[in-house]
């Protein structure tokens, strides 16, 4: 039987060490890109109150580029001989990345009972964001929306996302996503999937105000919306004539179990071994195999046996190693007709 000499720079690696090595991949991706080629395209948004009188206090600020925004207006009328007291907040914080768009709106008005002249008082946010992805990208959708009143309707409270190409995890939500708050009480929604390339818009709209014409009035409003984009998991599988397509596995998702699965007898060659690296390569071997992993490597399991063998392990749940790239390669060895080697996996992991 042909001995298989392991060189020395190899070992298998624990759950743990795997997780190492995605991390030392990702020292070698440092041009990486934003998951899916994020990039924001439009903004509109705005925020505004006002209370008092006719041409009384009142603050309105206006956003137009997509940009990190945090605003805050606070008025207060103290009333007058002939009317009440009256007050009126709101706040915009508008927070865009790399991976993703928070946004997160409060308000609130009060009136104070009438006196011979009626006030207003009103708080009024909204924020509406375009933007693009290149390529496919898992995200998480976390909305809450909440409103308090005295009177037994309150302005709308609104929140909408949608776009090119929306595909909920299994057991998800599914879409579409839009939730519209008229009465006191709270909205709230997670959900994940997958979004394709394509445009998509994500928007908000919260008021409070009198609708009955009351007084005393008091309302308020509080509007949170994460969007979290992670790269999706991917296992595509690359070949070069002549290696056999002897080498499977599913997606490395994150906090899931990686599975690979070799077809060791379609070689001729009673044990296969697999290898991973940081790199990809394109080499070929004297005799015809053609590397497709480049050095240093690392083993994913010890020598296997067939017909057919699986390996794998679990992966940590770890935000930071979504969108790290490894790529993987089994060789077949054994017997009197030396070795070969298999297609190779390129691993990106994500969600």
């Amino acid at each position: 039987m042909e001995r298989f000499t392991r060189p020395c720079c190899l070992r298998r690696p624990t759950a743990m060490q795997w997780g190492i090595l995605a991390v030392i991949t990702a020292a070698s991706q440092a041009t990486a890109q934003p998951p899916g080629g994020l990039v924001f395209t439009n903004r509109i948004g705005s925020n505004l109150a006002y209370c008092g009188l006719l041409g009384g206090p009142s603050g309105q600020s206006n956003f137009n580029t997509p940009t990190l925004t945090s605003d805050v207006i606070s008025l207060t009328d103290p009333g007058g001989p002939t009317w009440g007291s009256s007050s009126a907040s709101s706040q915009l914080m508008s927070t865009p990345s790399p991976s993703g768009l928070t946004i997160s709106a409060s308000g609130n008005a009060v009136r104070s009972p009438l006196v011979v002249f009626g006030t207003a008082a009103t708080a009024d946010v909204r924020d509406q964001w375009t933007f693009t992805l290149s390529t496919a990208v898992h995200f998480t959708l976390n909305v809450s929306v909440s409103a308090t009143s005295t009177e037994s309707v309150v302005s709308t409270s609104t929140f909408l996302f949608g776009g090119t190409s929306i595909v909920p995890d299994l057991g998800a939500t599914p879409p579409p996503y839009s939730g519209t708050l008229t009465a006191p009480g709270t909205i709230t929604l997670v959900t994940s999937g997958t979004l394709g390339p394509g445009v998509y818009l994500l928007s908000m709209l919260s008021r409070a105000e009198s609708n009955a014409n009351s007084w005393p009035f008091s309302g308020s409003f509080q509007t949170s919306i994460n969007l979290s984009l992670q790269p999706s998991a991917s296992a595509i599988l690359r070949n070069a004539a002549p290696n056999p397509l002897s080498y499977t596995s599913n997606r490395p998702i994150l906090g899931g179990t990686w599975i690979g699965t070799i077809d060791v007898g379609s070689t001729g060659h009673p044990f296969a071994q697999p290898f991973a690296s940081s790199s990809p390569a394109m080499v070929a071997l004297p005799g015809g195999p053609v590397l497709l992993i480049d050095f240093p490597v690392i083993e994913m399991a010890s020598p296997l046996t067939g017909p057919l063998a699986a390996f794998g392990f679990p992966l940590p749940f770890d935000p930071a190693l979504a969108g790290l790239a490894v790529y993987t390669q089994v060789v077949h060895f054994g017997g009197a007709s030396g070795l070969t080697l298999s297609n190779a996996i390129d691993l990106v992991l994500g969600c």
